[in-house]
This record gives C-alpha cells, sequence and structure tokens, in this order.
C-alpha cells in the first residue's frame, strides 16, 4: 500500500483535451491524486483509495479538481472528441463508486450509472453514445 500525496503509476491516466486560446504549449491533462493507492484492493473487495481521492485537470492556466464537491473520483476517460469527461466517483465516504460525466469545460457532473455495487473504470465506446465500466471484474455496458 502507498502513503503520501503522490500519483501512483497505475492510477494516473493523461488523456489530451482541446487546446484552448491563449495556453501554454503543453496540452491539457488528467490525472487522478490520492494519499493512499493500494493496486490490488479491488481483487480483495476493497476500496483503492481508502482516503479519497480526485481528478485534477492539468492545464497551462493551472490545477483544478473536475469534481470538487464529490469525496472521491478516479479512472477518468475523455470522449474521442475531448469535450467529455467520464470519471468513477463517490459523493460521500460511503455507498458505491458510480460512473459520472461532466464536460471539459467544466460544469457540474451528471449521474451515468446507478449500480449497487461498485461501478469504476468507466470508458466511451466509439460510438460515444454508451458507456461501460467494470463492475466486480466484469465489463458491464
Amino acid at each position: 500500500m502507498r502513503t503520501g500525496w503522490s500519483i501512483a503509476a497505475a492510477a494516473v491516466a493523461a488523456f489530451a483535451l482541446p487546446s484552448y486560446a491563449g495556453e501554454a504549449a503543453v496540452p491539457p491533462f488528467l490525472v487522478t491524486v490520492a494519499p493512499q493507492y493500494d493496486p490490488a484492493a479491488e481483487l480483495r473487495g476493497l476500496n483503492r483509495f481508502p482516503k479519497g481521492a480526485a481528478v485534477i485537470l492539468i492545464s497551462g492556466t493551472g490545477r483544478q479538481r473536475i469534481a470538487p464537491a464529490f469525496y472521491a473520483s478516479a479512472d477518468p476517460a475523455v470522449s474521442f472528441d475531448g469535450s467529455r469527461i467520464l470519471f468513477a466517483g463517490k459523493t460521500a465516504v460511503t455507498g458505491p463508486w458510480q460512473i459520472w460525466e461532466v464536460s471539459a469545460a467544466g460544469g457540474t457532473p451528471r449521474q451515468v450509472s446507478h449500480c449497487l455495487t461498485d461501478c469504476t473504470h468507466p470508458l466511451y465506446d466509439s460510438s460515444e453514445e454508451s458507456v461501460g465500466e467494470f463492475r466486480l471484474g466484469q465489463f458491464a455496458k
């Protein structure tokens, strides 16, 4: 188990987002940061981020959480056109992880899944009209 505010390799998701006028040459990207990360926790039915986590958008203009009101957010996936971001999120310490979507430009996240158990690792399919997520080691769509 890793502790400290570091970015564990398995917890990093770096995806290029569309460039915005006036930003530095480095394209915006997303990372998941957490004070504690256990990469094998899901295999044991435990939480990978027992002390919370946050998806951070890093751009030439600064850093910002994509879901600042959430207890935890992780596993970002960017839509093919770069306009939307899917992520796994928990609004509170208790309750299952759900899949959420937010505009890459910011805004209020919209809940996409309504799972009774944890839904994590979202992704867009090529039609971008539906999303998939892993549920207890199985792919659901």
